[in-house]
């Protein structure tokens, strides 16, 4: 009987820690969402190849912004938008989306649920995003992954207002 009572107890006390790990993951992504609130603005978005060799992409201007309420919006455009007449390939490699954000924070991922984009094939994807910041929280480092290859590192400066 006394047997029964400490697995009782055992049991009763292991339920009791179930809610407290989940508080912990849900602080550990409230953390993670408080860092990435903001608007941020492109500083360097690089390709890299199967053989590890990085190329610069040619996007000279971009910006993500994160809001509280879990609404995202990307937008990147590239160096040749168009010449000083505004002549260009209309559309040609401008990356534009919106929706909400999530945070799964064992994988260290943001994922954007995409509800509107300039590109079709984006609509309805949830995409995630491998983050990094740095030491003082004003760089974000995004990588883009497939079949656990990192195929894209974007980096991203946070927008200070004055």
């Amino acid at each position: 009987m006394k047997r029964l009572g400490l697995l009782s107890i055992f049991f009763s006390a292991m339920l009791l820690l179930i809610p407290l790990a989940d508080a912990q993951q849900e602080s550990g992504e409230d953390a993670i969402k408080a860092l990435l609130i903001g608007s941020w603005r492109l500083v360097q978005f690089d390709a890299i190849g199967e053989d590890g060799e990085t190329v610069r992409r040619p996007y000279s201007t971009g910006r993500i912004d994160y809001q509280a309420t879990g609404l995202m919006n990307a937008q990147l455009m590239p160096e040749d938008w168009g010449d000083s007449d505004g002549a260009g390939s209309a559309g040609a490699g401008y990356v534009a989306y919106f929706g909400t954000f999530s945070v799964d924070i064992e994988r260290q991922a943001v994922i954007h649920h995409v509800e509107g984009a300039y590109n079709r094939n984006m609509l309805g994807q949830s995409m995630s995003r491998y983050y990094e910041f740095s030491d003082d929280g004003n760089t974000l480092f995004l990588e883009v992954r497939n079949n656990g290859r990192t195929n894209a590192r974007l980096r991203w400066a946070l927008v200070v207002e004055d």
